[in-house]
């Protein structure tokens, strides 16, 4: 071999290379944790930052989704049943960040309510934006809950006020929790500047969400945060089969009372139906004051009573002081109410006297 021959090095044209590294992207075809080929042996590829960690497995965040989303039903029928006004809560995002980047994201001033989680001794905390709590104020003092630009803090009572709604966020947040873990956040303190608030590390780790709050005249956001020390103790209790089977499972308790809670006060309509009678079109064009109208039942007979459109009992007319009232006397218990039981089916309630309706 000629000496020459000996110190020759074989060179990779600018094709070669293009082709060897296109080779290889094909064989790394994802990197956000699909399976890649590697000797044949199906090994796996996660993309990772290390400065930002990303803790939470994507099983683990799809449940907390699904639980957010729970809260998100029951805080906007919370809020709608305090306010008397359509609310709808939507979920913008869900996030792993640090600490440090939720609080530059945040605006200042804010309404910002630090929360205790027992007995695990971590604080998180609800954030609400400005708008969207003048907006609440306006309604609750009789307004029509118009959203108003302001860049000032609350004053006391505004605060006040604010810690009622939020108390109920917390209520219906544990509500949503119940399946999985006994989280019960309790109210802290309360800060309208973010950058005041440290209780975590800047490099924390944090599950940080979202809601879009919709009103008839406004809206607004609502926020979220959750350190991952606090959380870390409830991942184990996260997965997707006790979500599926509590759903099967129908209503739960917690659920059921909730339920309670929110239909306690709704107003219903109930009449008292002295009788009828019908009236033919020429002779009510010439009715006149004086004139006496014949009903189809007779003034001893027991009344009807109905709630909405739906009979629902039967009573007699009578006097407590000036005041007309009804004594209640036999319920009517609808198909739908007693299986299929018919509606001429009745049972005597036992009243008092001085009893109405």
């Amino acid at each position: 071999m000629p000496p020459e021959a000996e110190n020759k090095v074989d060179t990779m044209s600018q094709t070669d290379i293009d082709s060897l590294v296109d080779g290889f992207e094909e064989e790394v075809h994802d990197a956000t944790g699909d399976s890649i080929e590697e000797d044949g042996e199906g090994a796996n590829a996660y993309e990772y930052d290390f400065k930002r960690p990303n803790r939470i497995s994507k099983d683990q965040l799809r449940t907390l989704l699904s639980i957010h989303d729970s809260f998100s039903r029951l805080y906007s029928t919370s809020l709608s049943s305090i306010l008397r006004s359509f609310i709808e809560i939507q979920i913008e995002s869900i996030d792993q960040l640090t600490y440090s980047e939720v609080i530059m994201s945040l605006p200042n001033p804010t309404s910002l309510f630090v929360f205790d989680v027992d007995p695990l001794e971590r604080k998180g905390f609800l954030e609400i934006n400005l708008p969207l709590v003048f907006s609440i104020v306006d309604r609750l003092f009789g307004g029509r809950g118009r959203s108003i630009d302001s860049s000032r803090e609350l004053t006391h009572i505004e605060d006040a006020v604010c810690r009622r709604i939020v108390d109920r966020a917390f209520e219906d947040l544990t509500t949503a929790w119940a399946q999985f873990y006994e989280l019960k956040p309790r109210l802290h303190s309360t800060e309208s500047n973010p950058r005041f608030v440290q209780i975590l590390l800047q490099n924390d780790t944090v599950l940080f969400l979202s809601f879009k709050v919709i009103m008839e005249e406004s809206y607004g956001l609502l926020s979220l945060c959750f350190p991952y020390l606090l959380l870390e103790p409830m991942l184990t209790h996260l997965s997707n089969t006790p979500w599926f089977v509590s759903n099967r499972r129908g209503q739960t308790p917690s659920e059921e009372m909730l339920l309670n809670r929110e239909t306690a006060n709704t107003m219903l309509d109930i009449n008292a139906v002295v009788g009828s009678t019908d009236v033919p079109m020429r002779d009510f064009v010439q009715l006149e004051p004086g004139d006496v109208i014949r009903l189809d039942q007779s003034a001893k007979e027991p009344l009807s009573i109905l709630v909405g459109d739906r009979l629902r009992y039967r009573g007699k007319a009578g006097l407590i002081g000036a005041r007309k009232a009804v004594q209640i006397e036999e319920e009517f218990v609808p198909d739908d109410l007693n299986d299929g039981e018919s509606e001429s089916d009745t049972k005597p309630i036992h009243t008092s006297p001085d009893e109405d309706a």
